[in-house]
C-alpha cells in the first residue's frame, strides 16, 4: 500500500540534515509536512481526506546548493531514506508526492540565474528558477525562454525539465526538451555529474540529457540547467477564426503547415470553452459564439508577421471559417489570452447546474494524437459525453495533436466521480488505439502510472532496469512512472475509500 510510513528516526534525520544547510531550513513538524502532503492532481486533494492514504513527508529541507544536496544523498543513501524532488508543486499527475514518506527536497531556494550568455544564446539557471522571473530578466535584454506551461505565473525550470513541460507555444517552439543543453545532476548515491554541455549540437555518446527530462526525479535531483534562449519576436498578431465543425478547423490546421507556415501557437476552443472566457472578457475582447475557435499567434518580424497572417487568413476562409478575425492590438491580445488560460476554472459558472459544488476533472485531461487524429478524438468526447450524461468540454494544443478535456463533478456525489474516472480511462484507451499518447505534457506521476504499459508494452521493462541500475535502492521519488511495478488507481482506491458503498467498475 502506497501511503504515509512513520520513521522513528525523523529527530534524528532532521537534525543531520540541519547540520548540513542549517536548522532554519528543516523541518520536521506535522503543520509543514501537510502542507507539502498536496500538488494540483485530484489524488493530492483527495488524499487529504484520506484515512488510509497520506503523502506527507517526514523531514521537509530546503538546500541553496548542489554541494548540500550531494551530502543530503549521501546520507539518504546510506539510510535507505526515500527523498522527493519537489518544484512550486504544480503537477496535476502527482510526481512530487512523496508516498512513501522520507525526505522531500524543496528546490525554491536554488532560485538563481547564474549566467545569460546571448552570443552564445544560452542561460544556466539553478532548478528553482521561476519560469515567470527568468523571462522578466530575458525580456529587459530582447530574449525568451519559449516554453510555456499552464503553470507558466509560478512553476519552475527543474519542474519543468523533470516533466518534460510544453504549453502552447509547443506548435513552433517545442516543448522543455528542445531547449536543454545541459543538466547539472545529483544522483541517488551523492555523486554530481554533468550531462551535456554549452554547444547548440553534439554528437558524442549517449544522450544522458535527455534521459533525466521527463524522469520526474526517478533518477536524481536536476540542480542546474543549461538552457537555450531565444530573441524576443518583433511582431506578434493574433488570429482568431471560427468554425462550425471541428472537421475545418482542424484542416485549416493540416493546410497551413502543409504551406510551411508554422505559427507560434493554435489553439482549440470549444463551445463551453468559448462561453467561459467572454465572461472574463470585455465587449471588444469576446470571441465569437460558434462550436470551436481557434487561437492563432503569428510571431516574427513585421514583413513576415504580415505575410503569414493573410495567408492563415486565407487558408481559414477557404476552410470554412465562419468569422475571421484578426487582433493586432497587444493589450487585446493579452487579454484574450489570459481569459484562455483562466476559463478552465471559469467553466463551472456555464455548466450546469451552476449552484451545485464542482470538482474540476483533472484525472486524465491530457492525451495526445497524431494530427491527422484530432477530430477523431474530439468525435469520441462528443460519444462519452452521451454515453456517460456529462459535459465534456475539449481544448488544447491542437496543432501538436495536444488535446486537453474538463469536465466537472461534484465532489460529494460518488456517481459523478466515479464516472470521471470511467471516462478517464475510456480515453486514455482512446488516445493509444489512434497511435496517440497518455500523456503529452502533464506527465505520468501516480495519477496515469497505472497505464504505463498501455502505452509502453516492450520498453516499460527497460526503464525498471535503467531505475535499478542508477538507484537500485529504490530511493528516487518511489511510486512514479510505474518502475517499483504496475500500481493500482489510487484514485479509485481513494473513491473506494472514501464512498465504501462503490462497487467495483
Amino acid at each position: 500500500m502506497v501511503g504515509y510510513v512513520p520513521v522513528p528516526r525523523k529527530e534524528e534525520i532532521a537534525n543531520v540534515l540541519g547540520g548540513i544547510v542549517g536548522e532554519e531550513n528543516v523541518s520536521a513538524d506535522e503543520a509543514t509536512a501537510f502542507c507539502y502532503s498536496c500538488d494540483s492532481s485530484t489524488v493530492g486533494w483527495f488524499a487529504l481526506f484520506s484515512k488510509s492514504f497520506n503523502f506527507r513527508p517526514e523531514v521537509v529541507v530546503r538546500p541553496s546548493s548542489t554541494q548540500e544536496i550531494s551530502q543530503i544523498m549521501r546520507y539518504a543513501s546510506e539510510h535507505k531514506i526515500p527523498v522527493t524532488p519537489r518544484g512550486a508543486g504544480t503537477s496535476v499527475s502527482g510526481n512530487p508526492l512523496p508516498t512513501r514518506g522520507g525526505i522531500l527536497l524543496d528546490m525554491t531556494r536554488m532560485n538563481h540565474i547564474k549566467e545569460i550568455k546571448t552570443d552564445d544564446l544560452l542561460a544556466v539557471v539553478e532548478a528553482g528558477v521561476m519560469y515567470y522571473k527568468l523571462n522578466e530578466e530575458l525580456k529587459k535584454i530582447g530574449f525568451f525562454f519559449p516554453p510555456e506551461p499552464g503553470s507558466a505565473e509560478i512553476c519552475t525550470i527543474g519542474g519543468m525539465i523533470a516533466n518534460n513541460a510544453a504549453g502552447i507555444r509547443a506548435c513552433k517552439y517545442g516543448s522543455t526538451k528542445d531547449w536543454i543543453l545541459g543538466l547539472e545532476v545529483v544522483l541517488p548515491n551523492g555523486e554530481i555529474i554533468k550531462t551535456g554541455g554549452r554547444t547548440l549540437k553534439a554528437s558524442s555518446g549517449y544522450d544522458l540529457t535527455r534521459l533525466f527530462i521527463s524522469s520526474e526525479g526517478t533518477l536524481g535531483v536536476i540542480t542546474e540547467a543549461v538552457i537555450k534562449i531565444h530573441p524576443l519576436p518583433e511582431c506578434v498578431v493574433l488570429i482568431v477564426p471560427s468554425f462550425n465543425k471541428v472537421e475545418d478547423a482542424a484542416e485549416a490546421m493540416r493546410v497551413t503547415f502543409k504551406q510551411g507556415i508554422i505559427p507560434a501557437t493554435m489553439e482549440l476552443i470549444s463551445g463551453d470553452y468559448i462561453k467561459a472566457m467572454n465572461q472574463t472578457l470585455k465587449e471588444d475582447e469576446k470571441l465569437p459564439v460558434a462550436d470551436v475557435v481557434l487561437l492563432i499567434d503569428v510571431d516574427g518580424s513585421e514583413t513576415a508577421v504580415t505575410e503569414e497572417v493573410d495567408r492563415i487568413v486565407n487558408i481559414c476562409k477557404m476552410c470554412k471559417a465562419v468569422e475571421v478575425k484578426v487582433v493586432r492590438d497587444l493589450g487585446i491580445r493579452k487579454q484574450i489570452w489570459h481569459a484562455r488560460h483562466y476559463a478552465a476554472f471559469v467553466i463551472s459558472r456555464v455548466l450546469p447546474p451552476p449552484e451545485k459544488i464542482k470538482l474540476w476533472g483533472t484525472h486524465f485531461i491530457d492525451v495526445g494524437v497524431p494530427l491527422s487524429q484530432v477530430p477523431a478524438i474530439i468525435g469520441y468526447l462528443k460519444e462519452l459525453s452521451a454515453k456517460y450524461g456529462v459535459t465534456l468540454v475539449p481544448f488544447g494544443h491542437i496543432a501538436d495533436g495536444n488535446v486537453h478535456v474538463s469536465w466537472w463533478a461534484d465532489p460529494q456525489d460518488k456517481e459523478e466521480l466515479k464516472k470521471a474516472w470511467e471516462i478517464g480511462l475510456d480515453l486514455l484507451r482512446k488516445a493509444k488505439d489512434l497511435g496517440g499518447t497518455i500523456s503529452a505534457e502533464h506527465g505520468i506521476g501516480i495519477i496515469r502510472a497505472p497505464y504505463m504499459n498501455l502505452e509502453h508494452p516492450t520498453t516499460l521493462n527497460l526503464m525498471r532496469q535503467l531505475k535499478r541500475l542508477i538507484d537500485p535502492d529504490g530511493i528516487m521519488n518511489p511510486g512514479k512512472l510505474a518502475l517499483e511495478g504496475v500500481p493500482e488507481d489510487l484514485f479509485l482506491q481513494l473513491l473506494h475509500e472514501l464512498y465504501p458503498e462503490t462497487g467495483e467498475t
